[in-house]
């Protein structure tokens, strides 16, 4: 069972309190129809869980289910992993520099409105 890249950056980006489509498809600059599509795969896979959402009818709540956990603790561990061997190769003042920059980034894309 593989996932692609789109498929696993939508997965790692769904809270554990669920998230609306819209607001995820906005989060990543993915088109509706586009993200649509990509939950439609993912919830034949068993990986996420679709339902109306109780506070506005006209949208629906996406959550990761049980197997759609494991997959994403799996993702996570191999992106510590290779993040780890990147890191590895970088003197101190690089890693520091790069700390600060991706924290940067962090806060605009949060802070992003």
């Amino acid at each position: 069972n593989s996932i692609s890249f789109s498929n696993a950056l939508i997965l790692l980006s769904i809270s554990s309190s669920g998230i609306i489509i819209s607001q995820l498809s906005n989060k990543l600059g993915i088109d509706k129809t586009t993200m649509t599509r990509n939950l439609a795969r993912l919830e034949v896979q068993g990986l996420i869980i679709i339902r109306k959402n109780k506070d506005d009818i006209r949208s629906k709540l996406i959550y990761t289910s049980k197997k759609g956990d494991s997959l994403v603790a799996l993702l996570n561990k191999k992106i510590n992993e290779k993040l780890k061997t990147v890191f590895n190769q970088f003197s101190y003042d690089e890693y520091e520099n790069t700390i600060n920059v991706l924290s940067t980034l962090s806060w605009v894309f949060i802070n992003e409105k």
